[in-house]
């Protein structure tokens, strides 16, 4: 017999009280509880499957939570709600076990033994939202079968509320999103995950923020391990933060008389005395330890250094920090196209950072650099890193078709790489995906110009004349 996923994680989560603040222990006590029993019977599938899906919704331990399902299925291969739990840690935080593919293939063995199984569809549902598994159109055909086999899902409700909330799809809207984040808050008025789909979704409009973050808050005090609620919470944070902090950062930064040389190795100090001014209270530090919190709870998401990055990309003297983490995420999740798009597009707008900070301090006077010798320090590197950043684009592309990414190595190759005709295949291509863009074709423009194709480059350029006159 095989229990509906929610069902058995309602089981865990509400049956055991585990809704109480973190600071009772109950999520000690429980595991200690499921540990015990798998002690006086290691074959024992149900308390296994039951601390497998505790260790994922709850602790978020994804290790601990593959190991029992990986067992579970070893006592028996046609347990559904182990392959469906196997598949959420394939699909996971942690980097370690990412792998979408895996979880594609236990979602179909699924799929096999339980054709009408709501849960099944559920996880069918979350698998476009990951590189090269699908499109978003895939994602609400398989939410909606879940709830119309289950409308008490609430998982298939939260996927729903975030699939209608994607801007840019023919079928996004924010209110049919909320629709679903309040079935799902219905469902389980005390389940983190449902407060935080709420929040999350409050949290991204101005006028209902600070609703938002109240959920959020409330989500926190409910489930102290869950990861992705201080992601939500830290991203809230920061938007605030850009609205109304950002330039007083930015100034006490300015006061720091901060050089190149802070730039290209970094000046961790001065950001700290600027953080200071800022206070302690500030929604930007805010956000910064709701970040550090979530890498303290999964030390192996790429998400987590990709939000940090996000974060510190904008300041003097922290664009080494911010580069390191945009490559810790690379490293950790090499299948996210995002990350790749994003380091390499960090890179090439900010090229000094392309320069060794070692060699930059060898040949730096005072900490300073003569313009000439910053100059010829970065067109040494530039082919080098500029050849790297091709592998990385095109390695992006093969997950996933990208406008940006085609534009980015479109742009390395014609202006580093001297490669004429794969810089105007790249742009073309870009231009294809988002035809009305006119940086696409100044780009394009520019690179026939340098190759001396100036009839090309005027063509081109009476494209984006067109384009302003539509605007």
């Amino acid at each position: 017999m095989h229990c509906s996923l929610w069902s058995l994680v309602a089981v865990v989560l509400f049956g055991s009280a585990a809704l109480l603040p973190a600071e009772s222990d109950q999520d000690a006590l429980v595991l200690e509880g499921l540990s015990r029993a798998l002690e006086e019977n290691p074959d024992n599938a149900k308390a296994r499957l039951k601390r497998g899906l505790y260790y994922l919704w709850r602790t978020f331990d994804y290790e601990k939570a593959l190991g029992d399902f990986n067992r579970v299925l070893e006592l028996d291969p046609e347990n559904v709600t182990a392959y469906i739990g196997r598949a959420d840690v394939f699909t996971g935080w942690d980097a370690r076990f990412y792998d979408p593919k895996k979880a594609l293939a236990d979602a179909e063995k699924a799929l096999e033994l339980a054709p009408e199984s709501s849960d099944v569809f559920r996880i069918l549902g979350d698998l476009p939202g990951h590189p090269g598994m699908g499109q978003p159109k895939d994602s609400l055909v398989k939410y909606q079968k879940a709830i119309e086999l289950e409308p008490g899902n609430l998982l298939a409700q939260i996927g729903l509320a975030y699939t209608y909330s994607k801007k840019g799809t023919p079928f996004h809207s924010q209110e049919k999103a909320m629709k679903h984040a309040a079935k799902a808050l219905e469902i389980g008025p005390n389940e983190s995950l449902a407060l935080e789909t709420m929040g999350d979704l409050l949290a991204s409009d101005e006028a209902t923020r600070r609703e938002g973050l109240r959920l959020l808050n409330r989500a926190v005090s409910l489930n102290p391990r869950s990861m992705g609620t201080f992601l939500a919470r830290g991203y809230t944070y920061l938007a605030w933060s850009m609205d109304e902090e950002w330039g007083v950062l930015l100034q006490a930064l300015q006061e720091e008389d901060l050089g190149v040389m802070d730039s290209i190795r970094g000046n961790d100090e001065a950001f700290e005395r600027a953080l200071k001014k800022l206070g302690e209270k500030s929604r930007y530090a805010h956000a910064l330890r709701d970040f550090d919190k979530a890498e303290s709870l999964c030390p192996h998401s790429d998400d987590v250094f990709s939000a940090r990055a996000y974060a510190l990309q904008n300041f003097p003297g922290q664009e080494r920090r911010a580069l390191e983490c945009y490559t810790r995420a690379v490293e950790l999740n090499p299948h996210n196209a995002n990350s790749l798009v994003e380091r390499a597009e960090y890179l090439i707008t900010n090229p000094h950072l392309m320069i060794d900070p070692k060699e930059a301090g060898k040949r730096a006077k005072k900490d300073e650099f003569d313009a000439a010798v910053l100059g010829e320090m970065i067109a040494t590197r530039f082919p080098i890193v500029s050849k790297e950043l091709e592998e990385d684009l095109g390695k992006s592309l093969e997950i996933r078709e990208d406008s940006r990414a085609y534009f980015l190595r479109g742009s390395v190759r014609g202006s580093a790489l001297r490669d004429y005709e794969g810089a105007v295949s790249d742009l073309t291509k870009a231009i294809e995906l988002k035809p009305l863009d006119s940086g696409y074709y100044e780009a394009r423009a520019s690179v026939h110009e340098a190759f001396g194709h100036d009839d090309r480059a005027e063509r081109d350029r009476d494209r984006i004349s067109d384009i302003e006159d539509l605007d």
